[in-house]
C-alpha cells in the first residue's frame, strides 16, 4: 500500500505531504482545487509519463517521494525488484521521480536510478488504477477479454502465454510459405547460380593454401635467373670456392686444431665437440642450398600455368569470397541452400506440413485457453450479478459471452462481450450499446472487487485507486457504492477521489484538497472539518445547519451500516 507522498513544485501544488492509512481514503475539493495534481503526483511514482507543463513556472523541477509498505511473500514484486537488482529494505520501498522543466524526469527506487518502466512494472503489481476514462474504455471488447483474462490469473495468463506463442510460430509458418511461393521464380534463378557456382569449385577443386602456394610459385619462377645467382654465390661462401678459402674448409682447419691441442688441455674437448656440430650443420645447409640451386630454371610455361591457375581462383571467387578457404565455405553453404531450393514441390510440401502443424497448435493451445475462459466467465457473470445486487441494481444480470471468431486470433479464438441487463424488463445488451454512465460506473466497480477475489492479491498492500469512478449516479445508488468501497477496504488499501457526499462519508480517512493564493493544501480532516466538508458537498456551503445536520446524518448512517 502507500503509505506516504511528499510533493514540492508540482503544478499549484508548492510543497504538501500526504499520509495514508491502510483503509478506505476519501479526496474531496472544490473544482479546480488540485484533486487531479494530487493523482498526477501518484502517477509519476508509479511510472506514469512526466510532462514538464506540470512544472511550476518559478521552478527548475517538481519532485514526488513515495513510500510503499509491500509484502516480503510477494513473489511477483521481488522477481522484477531482484531483476533489477534491488533489495527491500525491511517492507518499505521508496520511490522518488524528478520531473525537470527541459522535459527530462529521472526515477529512483530504494535510492537508486531506474527507468521509468521500472516503477511501472512495479505499479502492476502494487497499484490497480481506475478513472472516469475507464468506464469508455469499459465499452471495448478488447478491454473486456482483458478483465476477464485478469480473472483467470496465473493459470489463464500461461495459457494465454503458450496460445500466442503457438500463434506467432503460425504466422512465421505462413510467412515462410508465402516468401517461397511469391520467390519461386528468383528462386530458379538463384538455384541455377549455385549450381554453376559448385561445379566450378568442384572442377576446381581448390585446396584450402593454395593461392598462398601459387603466390610464392609465382614469385620463384618470376625472379629464378635471381635466385640462382644469389645461391650460387652464397654456395660458394660456404664450400666450394675458387680458392680453398671457404666456410667449410676453414671450419675444418679450425676443428684440426683444436682437437690436436685438446691432447694437451682436455677442457678443450666441449668446445671441440660444439664447432663438430657446428660444422656438421653448415655442411648440410650447404647441399641444401645447393639442391635449391640445382632445381632453379627458367620455365615460361610453368611460370604461365601458375598465373592461369591463380587467375581461374580468382574468378571462381568473385562475389562469393575473398579467400580459397572461404570459397570452400561458401561451396559447402550452397549446397545445403541448394537442397532447400533445388527441388521446388519438396520444399513447398515442407512448408506446408510445418503450416498445417502450426495451426493445429494454435487450435489445440486456442481450445484450452477458451475451456479456461468459460470457466472465468462462469464465474465472473455470477459474482458480478451479486456485486451489483450490493451497488442498488438488484434486479441487473450481468453477463460474460464468449463469441467464437470465423478463425483464430492473436489474443484466442473468441471475443469476450459483456452483458448488462439492468432490470427484468430491459433486454440483455452489450455494455458498448447503450449502459448509463451510473451504470457502467457500477460495473466497473463490481468487476474490481471481483477481479480483486478471484486473482488473490494480497489483502494487506494492495492499493485501488478510483479517480470519480461513481460519477453518473447519487442517491441510494450512491449509498451503496460508499458501502461496496468500504467493505473492499476491509482487505484493501482503497483511494477514492470523489465529489459523491454519500461515498465520502464511508471512508476512514478523509483528505480536503483546497486551493489558496493559488496554491493547493492538503489537509486531513478532523471528525468536525469532515462535516463541514461532507456539508459543503452536500449543498455548496458548509455553513449553514440544515447542511450540516444532513452531513451528521450520512456519517452516522455510514457507521452503523458498517458496524
Amino acid at each position: 500500500m502507500i503509505s506516504e507522498v511528499d510533493i514540492s513544485h508540482l503544478g499549484i501544488i508548492e510543497s504538501a505531504r500526504l499520509e495514508l492509512g491502510s483503509g478506505f481514503t476519501a479526496v474531496t475539493g472544490e473544482t479546480g482545487a488540485g484533486k487531479t495534481l494530487v493523482l498526477t503526483a501518484i502517477g509519476l511514482l508509479l511510472g506514469q509519463r512526466a510532462d514538464s507543463h506540470n512544472v511550476q513556472n518559478h521552478a527548475d523541477k517538481a519532485q514526488v517521494d513515495g513510500v510503499f509498505v509491500v509484502a516480503e511473500e510477494d513473489l511477483a514484486l521481488q522477481s522484477v525488484l531482484e531483476e533489477s537488482g534491488l533489495d527491500l529494505e525491511e517492507d518499505e520501498l521508496l520511490a522518488s521521480r524528478t520531473v525537470m522543466s527541459n522535459g527530462r524526469s529521472r526515477a529512483r527506487l530504494q535510492g537508486r536510478p531506474v527507468p521509468a518502466a521500472i516503477l511501472a512494472e512495479v505499479a502492476e503489481q502494487l497499484v490497480t488504477i481506475h478513472g472516469q476514462s475507464d468506464q469508455v474504455a469499459l465499452r471495448s471488447t478488447q478491454v473486456q477479454r482483458e478483465i476477464l483474462d485478469r480473472c483467470g490469473g496465473a493459470e489463464l495468463a500461461s495459457l494465454k502465454a503458450t496460445y500466442q506463442q503457438a500463434w506467432q510460430r503460425a504466422v512465421e509458418a505462413k510467412r515462410r510459405l508465402d516468401e517461397w511461393s511469391e520467390n519461386a521464380h528468383l528462386h530458379q534463378l538463384e538455384a541455377e547460380s549455385l549450381r554453376e557456382g559448385c561445379q566450378l569449385v568442384a572442377a576446381l577443386d581448390p585446396a584450402e593454401d593454395e593461392e598462398e602456394e601459387l603466390k610464392a610459385k609465382i614469385d620463384r619462377l618470376t625472379h629464378a635467373t635471381d635466385l640462382r645467382m644469389q645461391t650460387v654465390t652464397a654456395l660458394r661462401a660456404l664450400r666450394h670456392g675458387d680458392s680453398d678459402i671457404d666456410a667449410i674448409t676453414l671450419l675444418e682447419q679450425a676443428l684440426v686444431a683444436l682437437r690436436q691441442a685438446q691432447h694437451n688441455d682436455a677442457s678443450l674437448g666441449e668446445i671441440s665437440e660444439n664447432l663438430d656440430r657446428l660444422l656438421i650443420e653448415i655442411t648440410d645447409l650447404s647441399e641444401q642450398i645447393a639442391d635449391y640451386s640445382s632445381q632453379l630454371e627458367s620455365d615460361p610455361s610453368a611460370l604461365s600455368a601458375a598465373h592461369e591457375r591463380r587467375a581461374q581462383l580468382t574468378r571462381a571467387m568473385r562475389g562469393r569470397a575473398t579467400t580459397v578457404k572461404e570459397l570452400l565455405d561458401w561451396a559447402e553453404q550452397a549446397q545445403i541452400r541448394l537442397e532447400l531450393i533445388g527441388d521446388p514441390e519438396s520444399t513447398t510440401a515442407t512448408y506446408e506440413a510445418e503450416l498445417k502443424t502450426a495451426q493445429q497448435r494454435v487450435i489445440e493451445t486456442g481450445k484450452q485457453l477458451s475451456a479456461k475462459r468459460i470457466h472465468v466467465a462462469a464465474q465472473l457473470s455470477s459474482q458480478v450479478t451479486a456485486e451489483l445486487d450490493n451497488l442498488a441494481l438488484q434486479d441487473a444480470h450481468f453477463e460474460a459471452v464468449l463469441v467464437t471468431q470465423d478463425k483464430p486470433k492473436p489474443y484466442g479464438l473468441e471475443d469476450v462481450v459483456f452483458s448488462l441487463q439492468p432490470h427484468p424488463e430491459a433486454t440483455l445488451r452489450p455494455l458498448a450499446q447503450g449502459a448509463s454512465g451510473g451504470e457502467l460506473s457500477r460495473v466497473m466497480l463490481a468487476l474490481e472487487v471481483v477481479a480483486a477475489s478471484l486473482t488473490s492479491k494480497d489483502t494487506r498492500h494492495h492499493t485501488f485507486i478510483f479517480d470519480e469512478v461513481d460519477s453518473g449516479i447519487g442517491g441510494q445508488a450512491a449509498v451503496e457504492v460508499g458501502a461496496r468501497l468500504a467493505q473492499l477496504a476491509q482487505n484493501h488499501q482503497v483511494i477514492v477521489v470523489t465529489h459523491v457526499p454519500q461515498v465520502a462519508a464511508y471512508a476512514d480517512q478523509h483528505v480536503l484538497v483546497s486551493k489558496a493564493d493559488n496554491r493547493t493544501e492538503l489537509t486531513t480532516l478532523s471528525e468536525d472539518e469532515r462535516v463541514q466538508e461532507l456539508a459543503r458537498m452536500l449543498s455548496g456551503d458548509s455553513t449553514p445547519d440544515v447542511a450540516r445536520a444532513h452531513a451528521l446524518e450520512l456519517l452516522n448512517a455510514a457507521r452503523m451500516k458498517q458496524s
